[in-house]
């Protein structure tokens, strides 16, 4: 999966690949890998996203669909990712789906 940082860990890339999927909803595939280009050199782990201003995520995504919405989406999702998970994603289809998005 190119959007993807394979090199940082199985954690990372799973968070990583969640985070690409939230975007892709009602967007061009070349404008969620263009948001995704900026949100790793930003830095893309969970910790780090979820420490940072909603306003700064939505300038990063921009202009993925529904950016605004989704930039709050993916800062809650973060917060828990990091806070419940260890970092990771959820390991079962109802951990997933209970994340906001």
């Amino acid at each position: 999966f190119k959007n993807a940082e394979s090199d940082r860990g199985p954690k990372i890339y799973h968070y990583q690949v969640m985070i690409s999927l939230m975007l892709s909803s009602q967007t061009k595939d070349e404008v969620t890998a263009g948001a995704m280009t900026r949100l790793k050199k930003f830095g893309l782990d969970p910790k780090k996203i979820s420490e940072t201003e909603e306003s700064v995520l939505a300038s990063l995504i921009h202009p993925v669909g529904f950016w605004q919405k989704k930039a709050g989406y993916i800062k809650n999702a973060s917060r828990i990712v990091h806070t419940e998970y260890d970092d990771d994603i959820p390991k079962t289809v109802e951990g997933l789906t209970s994340l906001p998005s």
